[in-house]
């Protein structure tokens, strides 16, 4: 007898934002994402549906609250991925741990995009004291930033959030893990990308134990605004051996 999709459950895929961004960033890939997946949304505090509560201040907080909002959202036999980009990366790998401390459910793959795996450092002066023009410099190098976002209106509202967001990835301490992660994981990353270099890249083999895959775009830190369609076909691609039909 064959089963329709409507009788398989899904696939959830929970994207983490990037500093200073909304989840609405990966809004565009429920268009894409294949009747077998389901695109499910957790918001960071301080922005989106979530603007008037206070931004996180740490990495831990953060990752402790979207591991609850997950873990909401996901029934006992549920499949489920997560995908971070640059913060949401790190947050990523937090929220693993935290999930299982939850005792909830592994998921099928973690999916790291446009960050160092999370022991590997990145020097940066002390943004808390940084004027606002020093510290925009500091994020002009990532790109991304439209020509909007420099309207008073714009910068008011988002450049606190933003700073809030680096402040917490300069303050994380990386502590070892008892058990490395043992799902698969896909790392995504670019060849122009100054935050990553390419050379440390496969770093991230050393805090997971299961299957490790790499996959290398043209272009800078934001490469994933330029990739929707490919992101998600790697993110199908690579959950399939894992898949129940």
């Amino acid at each position: 007898m064959n089963i329709g999709v409507s009788e398989i459950n899904k696939i959830k895929v929970f994207p983490i934002p990037y500093a200073g961004a909304s989840v609405n960033v990966y809004y565009e890939w429920k268009k894409l994402l294949p009747d077998r997946y389901e695109l499910c949304m957790c918001e960071l505090a301080g922005r989106g549906t979530r603007f008037r509560e206070p931004c996180y201040k740490s990495v831990g907080e953060a990752s402790e609250d979207i591991a609850k909002r997950i873990s909401e959202q996901l029934k006992y036999d549920d499949e489920y991925v997560i995908f971070g980009h640059s913060m949401g990366a790190l947050l990523t790998y937090e929220i693993y741990y935290k999930l299982k401390q939850m005792g909830t459910k592994e998921p099928t793959h973690l999916f790291f995009s446009g960050r160092n795996a999370p022991h590997i450092s990145e020097k940066r002066d002390n943004i808390e004291n940084m004027t606002n023009e020093t510290f925009l410099q500091t994020v002009e190098q990532y790109g991304g930033l439209s020509e909007e976002f420099y309207t008073k209106e714009i910068m008011d509202i988002f450049l606190p959030i933003l700073r809030a967001d680096f402040i917490i990835l300069d303050n994380y301490k990386f502590q070892p893990k008892a058990e490395k992660i043992s799902c698969g994981i896909s790392v995504f990353y670019a060849d122009n990308d100054f935050s990553t270099p390419i050379k440390k890249i496969p770093k991230w083999t050393e805090v997971v134990e299961g299957n490790a895959k790499f996959h290398k775009f043209k272009g800078e830190h934001f490469f994933l605004n330029r990739y929707p369609n490919d992101i998600v076909n790697f993110i199908v691609k690579d959950t399939q051996p894992f898949r129940g039909d």
